[in-house]
């Protein structure tokens, strides 16, 4: 099979999630591409032509703020073009019925929400069901079973019939068999939309982005240039996110302490006392130790409210975990590089909580001071500052959780997998990084 890419340039590639090479370029890749993936976006729900040049697929969740505005400029759009179709499947954060997501329930009613929708197209058609899509959004995905019944009248629908067929195992089988396709497709939250089978990156557009890159679409299907494309599987697009993300200047680099002498930056921002922390560490530091392309850098981010004032979202918080990292700060300006690293690993080998005292002592000894020469920087400007800029820079990446890991200066989203080792997945985004790299110094190539 022979596959035709169009590259858009500037903001729409970034949008699009498509490199930008330069304007109006064609990739023509000539070796065989899978395209099995193009058969999880089919659904059975569609607003448009399935004929129409521009096919947008919406993986969603009727509870879901982001959705709803999604859902909103997809109709606004409907009502100026008759050149794009919309597709709608199902992808509920709610582990009730989809089997992707673990033990999560962040929207309590998507489950019945979904199940609804499904319900509506099974005794209602595509016209039933788009009455119900509509419905479903005007209230948030937001029913009782004190005012589903008057609702549903009001829709068209018997309330005894529908509640009955919406309880039963087909309609939850239609939700799980849309989930199970956007997990096929690496979806973990929504709303997740393709456009001609490009993702489109709608975290990254402003208000108007989402109808601007139609409208560019639009363009390149008029002049012959645009096609469907087959999006990556759930295991490339951990790769394919790091790949297409905005690459970041990082405040405070001049001061921290590197592990390895690599060009290939990897940055990690977390909390000593988490598990989690150590074992994503122990991965690099092996691929570090192992590979010249590469160099290390751990800065904090203490999910700790005496340092920390930003964490208000974290149910879990370390109490502690501030003195932690201002110790190993001071570590690293009293005894420089090899001593902060040496206390590093000191720290994430020990049982949480970690006792404060046995940790200033171990600092002492590692920096060749004493205690309270470590306790004075501990509480200087300098420690303070750099405390500061970590925290700052990691809430520039993401703010959400840790820990948080930025290789060649774009975000991870997801390092830890079921489709992929996380030793395995880092080693393939450095490969891909340096391919860059080396694209960056062969003469006549250009780089993204």
């Amino acid at each position: 099979m022979k596959l035709v890419v169009v590259v858009f340039i500037g903001a729409l590639g970034i949008l699009l999630g498509l490199n930008a090479i330069a304007k109006g370029n064609i990739i023509d890749i000539d070796t065989p591409v899978d395209d099995s993936t193009l058969a999880l976006l089919e659904s059975r729900h569609i607003l448009g032509s399935r004929d129409a040049p521009i096919q947008i697929v919406m993986f969603t969740d009727y509870q879901c703020p982001d959705c709803k505005r999604i859902e909103g400029q997809l109709a606004a759009i409907m009502k100026t073009r008759n050149d794009v179709a919309v597709s709608v499947k199902h992808f509920p954060m709610n582990f009730d019925c989809n089997d992707n997501i673990g033990a999560f329930k962040l929207h309590s009613n998507a489950c019945w929400a979904a199940r609804a929708a499904e319900t509506a197209s099974i005794l209602g058609g595509e016209e039933g069901w788009q009455r119900m899509h509509t419905w479903l959004f005007s209230q948030g995905g937001s029913f009782t079973d004190q005012t589903f019944p008057a609702s549903l009248r009001s829709l068209g629908f018997d309330p005894a019939i529908f509640i009955k067929e919406m309880g039963g195992d087909t309609v939850l089988q239609r939700v799980k068999a849309d989930a199970d396709d956007a997990s096929e497709l690496g979806v973990y939250f929504t709303p997740m939309v393709f456009i001609n089978g490009v993702e489109y990156l709608w975290y990254y557009g402003g208000e108007q982005a989402l109808a601007n890159v139609v409208d560019a679409v639009g363009e390149k299907v008029k002049e012959g240039n645009a096609v469907t494309v087959a999006p990556p599987s759930a295991a490339k697009k951990l790769v394919e996110d790091w790949r297409r993300g905005k690459r970041r200047v990082l405040p405070g680099q001049e001061r921290v302490a590197w592990m390895g002498d690599g060009a290939i930056e990897i940055i990690v921002w977390s909390d000593y006392q988490t598990s989690i922390t150590a074992e994503l560490d122990s991965k690099i530091q092996a691929i570090v130790q192992g590979d010249p392309r590469v160099r290390y850098a751990f800065r904090h981010f203490p999910v700790d409210d005496d340092c920390n004032s930003g964490i208000s979202n974290m149910l879990e918080k370390y109490e502690g975990s501030c003195f932690l990292a201002k110790l190993v700060e001071s570590v690293h300006v009293l005894g420089g590089s090899e001593a902060r690293w040496s206390m590093h690993n000191w720290l994430l080998k020990q049982p949480t909580p970690i006792k404060q005292a046995t940790a200033l002592v171990t600092a002492a000894n590692f920096a060749g001071v004493d205690q309270s020469d470590v306790q004075a920087v501990m509480g200087g400007m300098d420690v303070g500052s750099r405390m500061r800029m970590d925290i700052l820079s990691k809430n520039n990446v993401w703010r959400r959780s840790i820990p948080v890991i930025v290789i060649d200066g774009r975000f991870i989203p997801r390092w830890r997998s079921d489709d992929v080792d996380a030793g395995t997945l880092l080693r393939q985004i450095i490969d891909v990084a340096q391919s860059e790299l080396d694209s960056v110094d062969t003469p006549g190539e250009t780089s993204r």
